[in-house]
């Protein structure tokens, strides 16, 4: 007999020769204290024979059925696919979608590969055909490009055939950018060949060649003394960068003593952004267009003093920004020459993880000066010891001398207790624009665990700097409903938290603030003083926030308020 499912050849049953042979009957041979007749004994063997081959069968089947049902779902997730929104999305959108993909900084982290290129349009290549088509004609991915050129001294002949293998893709990436298009160059190169010249690999000629389509180039020179050992590089200075508009110039301070003539970028009519570790120390008049610089970062990847004086070249400089990497953890033990700028409007600070943070911002808050400054943000990476606090004196010390107007000012984990928070926030009332952002409490508990800091003494943030920003504040400390008080910050007109559990435990509190600061009407503005909030965001890490409670601020949203009310947690980091 053949399997009606799959063919397979299956016996056939025994014949039932006991019809009457019932489950009472075999419960009463269970029982019987005679032994069993050989004919009996005959019979019983058939039975179990039959049923045997029916629960082979029958497992048969199951596994038969259980392969259709897996086919199935399948082909049922396959053709749901088809209704995807994505798949009903115009082609145009797709196009965009992939844009912002190549234009996102995290691109390159999450696509980074060792094959000295990185090209994360292939990523989108390979979902489907119609991806792939639209990602060839979407320019924005190929016109970014990472290159990675290592050639160490001990390897040159391998080092060159490395290089050698980045030629194919970068002129496939230059084919599908567009012939106009601005591209985006990474560029981090090892050369550490002891001044010996490099026979000039083809991928540098065909960059070389396309240097008048530079929009962006991060150059990284890693072992690299002298410029004249790669010949390509050199050869910039001939060159009209006629399109560069940003430069990312890192070179580390131990490799750049060979660096006497570093004028490559002096021929940048549009460049106007700068990055820069290093400042070498010779020539430094002629290295780049210091008076079309509008944007300029300091990056501090180890204690470099002679870069602090780029700013003086840099005479219509609009935005500054100190970078001071985590590479090196100790302050700065001299002082800091004169950071003055009469142009500068926005002006950041970002400390990395393990410096030494309070002697750095001392040092740099009595060295500058910048009386056009508007915009102002503070951003650590760590503060390993809880208990040495932000010395808020020196940042009001320098707001007073420079005699400056700030009206954004961005604060991201510092150790400040309530009370000098409240005093900063005194010495900026014209500030429209204030946001204050701390750690989640997981990750500052683990940088103590490894960090073995000391618990903290001091008291820091708590709701009574909350309390601070309402509007009638008086009214809150004397319980006199007619009387009036000049509150902090009154021009405040957006407000962005990110705060902690636990010391935000008062929503009502919080939620009072702003409704005392919501009053559209121009004439209560006059009598008050107090500006009207036009958008709120908080986020509270360790707990959920009670809709219920925050619904006065929703109902306010109806009214023209932007409220973005987040639930978090201590893993996060939004």
């Amino acid at each position: 007999m053949l399997c009606e499912k799959c063919n397979t050849s299956v016996p056939d049953a025994p014949p039932n020769t006991s019809p009457d042979f019932t489950f009472s009957s075999l419960q009463n041979l269970l029982r019987d204290q005679n032994s069993l007749t050989p004919s009996r004994t005959s019979e019983i063997r058939d039975i179990i024979a039959g049923l045997d081959v029916d629960t082979d069968r029958i497992r048969w089947e199951l596994i038969s059925l259980t392969n259709k049902l897996k086919r199935l779902e399948i082909q049922r997730a396959k053709y749901k696919s088809l209704l995807a929104p994505v798949r009903r999305m115009p082609s145009e959108i797709l196009n965009l979608i992939f844009t912002l993909f190549a234009c996102d900084p995290d691109t390159r982290n999450n696509f980074r590969d060792n094959d000295g290129i990185t090209l994360p349009g292939y990523t989108l290549m390979a979902v489907c055909s119609r991806w792939r088509n639209i990602s060839l004609s979407c320019t924005a991915l190929w016109r970014k490009l990472w290159l990675n050129a290592f050639l160490m001294s001990n390897n040159n002949e391998q080092g060159l055939n490395d290089l050698a293998r980045l030629a194919a893709p970068l002129k496939w990436c230059l084919d599908h950018a567009g012939e106009t298009e601005p591209l985006e160059i990474c560029f981090v190169a090892n050369m550490d060949v002891q001044n010996t010249p490099i026979p000039d690999p083809e991928f540098m000629r065909i960059l070389l060649a396309q240097s008048a389509r530079w929009g962006r180039l991060d150059l990284g020179l890693i072992n690299l003394t002298n410029l004249e050992s790669f010949p390509s590089l050199a050869a910039l200075k001939n060159c009209a960068l006629t399109s560069l508009k940003s430069l990312n110039l890192c070179i580390p301070n131990e490799g750049s003593e060979g660096l006497t003539r570093f004028d490559i970028f002096r021929n940048a009519p549009q460049l106007t952004q700068l990055t820069l570790s290093i400042l070498p120390t010779v020539e430094r008049k002629e290295m780049f267009p210091w008076g079309q610089i509008k944007t300029l970062e300091l990056a501090f990847i180890d204690p470099n003093y002679e870069l602090f004086s780029a700013l003086a070249f840099c005479t219509h400089l609009e935005s500054l920004s100190y970078v001071f990497s985590d590479d090196y953890n100790e302050s700065y033990s001299f002082e800091i020459p004169p950071q003055t700028s009469e142009t500068v409007r926005s002006l950041s600070l970002s400390f990395g993880r393990g410096h030494c943070v309070p002697e750095t911002f001392t040092l740099l808050m009595n060295a500058a000066c910048f009386p056009a400054l508007q915009e102002m943000s503070i951003s650590y990476e760590e503060l390993l010891d809880r208990d040495i606090l932000w010395p808020q004196d020196k940042f009001i010390s320098f707001l007073v001398r420079s005699g400056c107007s700030l009206t954004t000012l961005e604060i991201e984990n510092i150790a400040i207790s309530n009370d000098s928070l409240v005093s900063l926030l005194v010495n900026t009332p014209e500030l429209r624009r204030f946001n204050f952002y701390e750690k989640p409490v997981a990750e500052m508990a683990e940088m103590k665990k490894k960090s073995k800091a000391p618990t903290s003494k001091h008291q820091h943030i708590t709701m009574s700097f909350i309390a601070r920003l309402h509007a009638y504040y008086g009214d809150i400390e004397d319980g006199n409903s007619h009387g009036l008080a000049s509150p902090i910050v009154p021009k405040l007109e957006h407000l962005s938290l990110r705060v902690l559990a636990d010391w935000f435990d008062i929503d009502h509190l919080f939620i009072d603030v702003v409704c005392s600061r919501w009053s559209p009407e121009p004439s209560v503005v006059a009598m008050t003083g107090v500006q009207c909030l036009k958008s709120v965001k908080l986020k509270v890490l360790g707990r959920n926030l009670n809709e219920e409670v925050y619904r006065p601020l929703i109902q306010l949203r109806k009214a023209g308020l932007q409220v973005d009310i987040v639930c978090g947690t201590d893993s996060e980091d939004g």
